[in-house]
């Protein structure tokens, strides 16, 4: 190994003086202090300056890899002002295990190992991968899993995210991954049985993958019990019973792209049949874990309409969201802070520069100075009103604090139908030229004036007792004020018909899952494209009703 660099080493043959004279062939082998000292410096020069490189972006780039019986070993290094010279020396003990494989799985393994040991240098690049193991290039350079051992295949998909072109180099010139595949540290213990073997999950994970060739289905027609193959028309698509063997792999075959459940029988139809084929690929593409976990099967459905209970009085129930960031606005009023009484429909709207807890505590507290306090609050899951603030401004005061599920705003439906009023009401009074300050209160005059569909009494009414007089009411002749009528009836009929509606519209079924069930969560909102659509598994730990359910980690989901 120390010849291959000798242009790099100064004064290389008074250094190797010591060594050499053992090696001549009357020499009494007697390994003296000279020839430590010699060893010491040359592994001192090796690893130093100017025989070590840095690493060059542009020069060209090789791994040489080796293994022995008992290690691997590799070299990386850069074609560098038309010099050779190494960037890193990598080697490591097989374990029991891997002593136990065969020459070429040794071999690949050694390559595997390298480009992964180095991969902050060769992701992205492309580099030429050098074994002295010549049937490995092909079996590495190669896609598809042909008649690879498993091992190998597996091996080859890991090196398929590097841009490599494998060389064979043979064993004579291999010498410096050579040396270090046989002289390494100490064994590297057996891994615990506990130890979760990334192959062993890879291998589980891996589909079927094999070609099923016409003679495979021949042989297995053979095989199989007698007239198992009903009929092989010209043309046509071959037709075997239900036993026959070969169907998991035909089906992992014609869903190896994960297409819909359609694409999948037009390929199949084409080819092959048997009794219970479009059951068979129906039930395959449902449970096909990959196409869940990305997000084709579509979200889940949606549950029956659940009414909220209409409370007996004004501002006990009421529910608080925040609105915005609006656009095109002061910078002090881009966000609104909006609250909504479930009784008399009444809002309550402030606008703000920000939305910290501290800022809609003081919105709520001005409320309460003026309404009371109510028995509860809704809100959805921000960051305002799940911090240990919010929590104990509600419990001094003996608030129930009610978080929506996540992802699901239709639970604090009346504060979110109340934003979208905001919103184009705002957006008109905009347009005809109003401040947007005057353009809030204008819309949240009329709207406490108008009276509410499903009341059919205005908010003022139902939280004052008396209406708001607006300027058309200055028409009309004075009157005296009239008692709000008690709504319960009417909004108990119109929650009756708004359910109705909804749930033969949604076509409401069942949840499919009980208390203790394993689910997945749908993400309608990630943080990033290639993110998953569905969260990692939790258990459903209690039904909060009949479609909410708290799940292991405290979420509420619907």
């Amino acid at each position: 190994m120390t010849a291959y660099y000798l242009r790099f080493l100064p004064q290389y043959s008074a250094t190797t003086a010591p060594l050499r004279e053992l090696l001549k062939k009357e020499a009494t082998w007697a390994w003296a202090p000279a020839c430590s000292a010699a060893v010491r410096q040359l592994e001192s020069q090796l690893t130093s300056p100017p025989v070590l490189a840095h690493f060059d972006l542009e020069s060209p780039t090789f791994v040489t890899c080796d293994a022995s019986n008992t290690s691997v070993g590799a070299v990386l290094s850069q074609l560098q002002q038309g010099v050779e010279r190494p960037v890193a020396f990598a080697s490591r003990s097989l374990t029991p295990a891997e002593q136990k494989y065969s020459v070429g799985e040794r071999e690949a393994l050694a390559c595997v190992w390298a480009c992964e040991r180095w991969h902050v240098y060769l992701y992205g690049r492309h580099f030429t991968l050098r074994t002295d193991h010549q049937a490995l290039t092909a079996l590495l350079a190669t896609s598809g899993s042909g008649h690879k051992p498993l091992r190998i295949y597996r091996w080859s998909e890991r090196l398929q995210a590097y841009n490599f072109t494998t060389l064979f180099t043979p064993g004579r010139e291999n010498v410096v991954a050579d040396l270090l595949s046989r002289a390494t540290p100490s064994p590297t213990p057996d891994p615990s049985p506990d130890t979760t073997e990334p192959e062993l999950i890879l291998m589980l994970h891996t589909p079927l993958q094999a070609t099923v060739s016409l003679e495979d289905l021949q042989l297995a027609s053979a095989q199989d019990s007698p007239n198992s193959a009903l009929t092989s028309g010209r043309g046509g698509p071959r037709k075997f019973r239900r036993s026959f063997t070969l169907r998991p792999r035909i089906l992992a075959m014609a869903h190896e792209g994960h297409l819909g459940i359609v694409k999948v029988k037009q390929r199949c139809r084409d080819l092959v049949w048997w009794p219970g084929l479009d059951r068979d690929i129906e039930t395959m593409v449902k449970d096909c874990t990959t196409c869940l976990v990305s997000g084709k099967t579509g979200p889940p459905p949606s549950p029956p309409l659940q009414p909220l209970q209409w409370p007996p009085a004004p501002w006990k129930h009421i529910q608080v969201d925040i609105c915005g960031e609006l656009h095109g606005i002061p910078q002090h009023q881009r966000f609104l802070i909006v609250a909504y009484d479930l009784h008399s429909k009444w809002p309550e709207v402030v606008a703000t520069g920000s939305v910290t807890t501290q800022v809609v505590t003081d919105f709520l507290a001005s409320l309460f100075a003026r309404w009371g306090i109510p028995d509860t609050i809704t809100t959805d899951n921000g960051p305002q009103f799940v911090s240990a603030d919010f929590a104990g401004f509600v419990e001094d005061r003996g608030i129930n604090h009610i978080r929506t599920a996540f992802y699901h705003p239709e639970a604090n439906g009346g504060v979110e139908r109340l934003n979208q009023t905001l919103k184009n009401g705002l957006r008109a009074h905009l347009a005809d030229g109003l401040p947007f300050s005057a353009a809030l209160r204008c819309t949240l005059l009329h709207y406490r004036a108008t009276p509410h569909s499903t009341t059919g009494s205005s908010p003022a009414l139902l939280m004052m007792g008396r209406e708001l007089q607006l300027p058309l009411d200055r028409l009309r002749a004075p009157t005296a004020p009239v008692a709000a009528p008690y709504q319960s009836g009417r909004v108990m009929d119109r929650q009756r018909r708004m359910k109705q509606r909804f749930d033969k519209r949604r076509r409401f079924r069942p949840p499919p899952f009980a208390v203790l069930d394993w689910v997945r969560v749908h993400r309608p909102n990630r943080n990033h494209k290639l993110l998953s659509f569905w969260s990692t598994p939790m258990q459903v730990t209690d039904q909060l009703g009949p479609a909410t359910f708290r799940l292991a980690d405290g979420s509420r989901v619907s």
